[in-house]
């Protein structure tokens, strides 16, 4: 089992929102084919052997388990200060942080930093392609919700009743009409008054889909002794 923990921060006079995913990414068996090389007889042909494996890749599902609002003009170190007590109450699982850092830029992650995160930060453009690279992201608006609206539509989004903002979100994902205004303004952001709470759920089960689509590769090659060791 895995946790993302997203936040998404407001400039000035904006609200700010975290959500914590429960992440379970979809378990396939796949086969291979591996090169078998005897190191006791170096001179014997290598062969063929057909393998499998149990890998653990996307699509994931996610179910919200918590949400939390920060009015306009809250503090950046609470938020920092919240999100780090949230992700020590996880320790001992799989947890990813993502901070989406739009509307004020990368030098709040220093705040979370001194907290003790290490957050992936996240940049929502209005047009391009996803790019992750350097420890840093960059995505369309468009391509964060519509894996919000695919994953409900699909029954792989769960948002708990018992969350004191859950019916807004979802009305929020079922509604959500991206506009796009050019390919590096970020002027339209948010649109709605509800956008931290989809942006922090999004940005969250974005990069988890997308880290859990890089699944290792298959080893080509093994190396037994005569014995097949």
């Amino acid at each position: 089992m895995a946790f993302a923990v997203g936040v998404s921060v407001g400039r000035a006079g904006e609200p700010s929102a975290i959500a914590v995913l429960d992440v379970v990414p979809t378990r396939r068996e796949e086969a291979y084919i591996v090169t078998v090389i005897n190191t006791d007889h170096l001179l014997d042909e290598p062969y063929d052997v057909r393998r499998s494996r149990t890998v653990d890749g996307a699509p994931c599902s996610f179910a919200v388990r918590h949400l939390e609002r920060f009015t306009a003009g809250a503090s950046y170190s609470a938020m920092a200060k919240k999100t780090a007590d949230i992700v020590r109450r996880l320790q001992g699982q799989d947890v990813i942080t993502v901070l989406d850092v739009t509307g004020v830029g990368r030098p709040v992650l220093a705040l979370f930093s001194r907290h003790g995160l290490e957050p992936i930060p996240v940049t929502v453009m209005a047009g391009g392609r996803p790019i992750l690279a350097h420890g840093e992201a960059t995505i369309p608006k468009g391509d964060l919700i519509s894996l919000l609206q695919i994953a409900l539509h699909d029954g792989r989004l769960k948002i708990s009743s018992g969350l004191p903002d859950a019916a807004t979100l979802r009305a929020e994902l079922v509604n959500f009409r991206p506009t796009t205004t050019g390919p590096i303004d970020t002027e339209a952001w948010r649109d709605g008054a509800h956008d931290d709470l989809v942006f922090a759920v999004a940005v969250a089960a974005f990069i988890t889909e997308g880290l859990y689509s890089l699944t290792p590769p298959a080893p080509t090659v093994e190396f037994v002794d005569e014995y097949g060791w």
